[in-house]
């Protein structure tokens, strides 16, 4: 299964209302869900998920995986 993670970070941000900018941080809920991707066939719970903002573009600069659920 291969989800982009251009579609990933589109879905995490929307879900957890977090919008990054300079020096934004996100609340505890927000980071939350953020590390806790879902979808109708799988569920990825990140141990850490770093996004990364240069020149107005979004990056998933390093993702840590904690587990992988497959339907």
């Amino acid at each position: 299964m291969v989800i982009p993670g251009k579609e990933l970070l589109e879905v995490q941000l929307a879900k957890s209302g977090f919008v990054p900018a300079a020096d934004a941080v996100p609340t505890e809920s927000q980071a939350l869900q953020l590390l806790d991707y879902r979808s109708e066939h799988c569920r990825i719970v990140f141990r850490g998920l770093i996004i990364d903002c240069e020149d107005s573009v979004l990056r998933v600069t390093d993702m840590t995986l904690h587990s992988v659920w497959l339907r």
